[in-house]
């Protein structure tokens, strides 16, 4: 009361500002809000999308975002976030890389962070027998089917049938604007994904489970709001029902006025009860000429467990299935000797000369990269338009084969080698090298090598990013001036060698540079890593360092000496 007579206005003005929040405007009383007291009334409403990507980028300035970010996509995902709530996610995501020792932020990290947010963590521990797995992938793939065949309905994100939070599993959307208000249309489209799910699942088991209880839910209530709230409705037309007298900060109905007989409750029935029919029919329709696609959207859900939207989409259009993504190898069952360091350390002739002693596949990665760039070059892609390589990239096939201890590659038949040397090559191999999506097909391919057999693979992000957890890992470095010399004499055994000691040395220094400073997979030395400086040894020595390094059961068996 003090406050009130102070604010009441008949003291002269002290100019003193007061000012007061509240997130229940509807229960205050009048006495505060009267002219002169708090009479100005601003609202502040939860961030658009454009409003979400300035608040992104305020906290995104305090983590180290990874190339491939899109805090754009990651805005128009989070409708009805707050500004603590993308705070939280900004942070969830730092947290999540941390735990994989990462310094930067990916997007899959904020992706993940999004997710455990609105669904909860994924309960990967949680095993599912092979019946709920398979029934949870056909209620999945139903909703997934309809929300990309559907005219009405928004672009599909992501499809899951890994456990979260209380789900056993789940279809994500991604608005591509806020959204202020529904169509009709666009509401009996979401009826019938909410029940294309329930209907995959009966034209699996041939039965009911109670995995659409939730969907069953949301979809009565929908097709009653249509009825008594937004006047859809073919008996009652512009009419609404039932005043809510909702408790808005507890987030549920404390009352509901009976303004209406009960026959006309007993037609508000009957119309929620037609809404609900015609949208299963309409599924059942979907679900039935689509069979085929559906059968195979779920055997690709059974093997790679998380989808996103835009292959699912590709998948259910045109029945291109992607191809999966291999996983990270077990390195309790594959050998993976991994190299490191910068250009002209000597990486090349150390990994072919142990893989030889240990019977061990060399592979060269910088090889798969100059390839993708020679594509470019060949098929006129600017090496400087990042999505035009990154197109090139996701439609190149590299075949891989195991030959004469090396793993060699082949392109539409054609093995390049004297084309990989081309100097146009070096010139254009960086900008390529840095495109998010040419190191991920590349990474996912290196570690698919390891169907072969033991691997010795070379290269400036091996042992940070592709084969991490290895327990043999090096980084071979040597003093510029040294790493110039070799360069030139591996280039002179080539016969390529165009430039003197200095230039090559010059070159090499630029290299470095880029390598380091670049946002994506720069050269580093991985924590845990053998670094070994090759600049005072031969070969030999630095072969015979690496190999006293490699775990004991790795080694070459040690020959007895024989008996006098």
């Amino acid at each position: 009361n003090a406050m009130l007579v102070e604010m009441d206005g008949f003291e002269g003005n002290s100019g003193v500002i007061v000012m007061a929040a509240t997130n229940r405007v509807d229960v205050l009383d009048p006495a505060l809000t009267r002219p002169g007291r708090f009479d100005r009334q601003i609202v502040v409403d939860l961030p658009t999308v454009e409003g979400r990507l300035a608040i992104l980028k305020v906290h995104a300035a305090k983590v180290k975002l990874g190339p491939d970010v899109d805090l754009q996509r990651i805005a128009r995902g989070t409708p009805g976030f707050s500004g603590a709530d993308l705070a939280n996610l900004l942070n969830e995501a730092a947290l999540l890389a941390a735990r994989e020792r990462r310094q930067d932020v990916c997007h899959a990290d904020l992706e993940e962070a999004r997710d455990k947010i609105l669904w909860g963590r994924e309960r990967r521990s949680h095993a599912m027998a092979d019946r709920d797995r398979r029934i949870t992938a056909w209620h999945e793939g139903g909703h997934a089917l309809a929300q990309v065949l559907l005219e009405h309905t928004e672009p599909l994100h992501k499809v899951t049938i890994i456990p979260r939070g209380r789900a056993l599993g789940a279809t994500m959307t991604l608005p591509e604007r806020d959204v202020l208000n529904r169509t009709e249309a666009e509401m009996k489209d979401m009826l019938v994904v909410l029940t294309a799910g329930r209907i995959a699942e009966k034209l699996f088991t041939g039965d009911l489970s109670t995995g659409a209880s939730q969907d069953i839910k949301m979809a009565t209530r929908l097709a009653r709001q249509m009825v008594c709230a937004y006047g859809m409705s073919e008996a009652f037309g512009f009419q609404a029902f039932g005043d809510n007298e909702e408790q808005v900060y507890l987030g549920r109905e404390i009352g509901r006025k009976q303004d209406h007989s009960e026959a006309t409750a007993q037609t508000i029935d009957a119309e929620v009860t037609r809404l609900l029919q015609e949208a299963y029919r309409r599924g059942e329709r979907l679900i039935g000429e689509n069979k085929e696609r559906l059968a195979q959207l779920v055997d690709y859900l059974l093997e790679v467990e998380t989808a996103d939207g835009r292959d699912v989409e590709r998948l259910v259009k045109t029945g291109e299935r992607p191809a999966p993504k291999p996983k990270a190898p077990d390195m309790k069952t594959s050998r993976v000797i991994a190299i490191d360091g910068p250009s002209g350390a000597g990486k090349s002739s150390v990994s072919r000369a142990v893989g030889q002693r240990l019977g061990f596949l060399h592979v060269d990665s910088g090889a798969l990269y100059r390839i993708v760039t020679w594509q470019c070059l060949e098929q006129g892609v600017d090496t400087a338009d990042p999505k035009a390589v990154a197109a090139l990239a996701g439609t190149l096939r590299i075949d891989c084969k195991a030959e004469d201890g090396r793993i060699v590659y082949e392109v539409g038949g054609v093995r390049p080698d004297k084309e990989l040397r081309e100097p146009r090559i070096n010139a254009h191999a960086s900008p390529v090298a840095t495109v998010p999506e040419v190191r991920a097909k590349i990474t996912d391919l290196l570690r698919s090598l390891t169907r072969f057999g033991d691997l010795i693979v070379e290269g400036r992000d091996i042992t940070t990013a592709v084969f991490p957890d290895t327990p043999a890992r090096f980084f071979i470095e040597a003093d510029p001036a040294v790493r110039a010399q070799r360069r030139q004499l591996e280039e002179v055994q080539k016969g390529v060698a165009e430039q003197t000691v200095e230039a090559v040395q010059a070159s090499l220094l630029a290299r470095d540079k880029i390598d380091s400073t670049r946002a994506c997979a720069p050269l580093r030395k991985a924590d845990g890593v053998t670094v070994i400086d090759s600049t005072h040894l031969t070969l030999e020595q630095v072969i015979q360092a690496v190999i006293d390094a490699l775990p004991e059961a790795w080694k070459p068996a040690k020959e007895e000496a024989p008996h006098a």
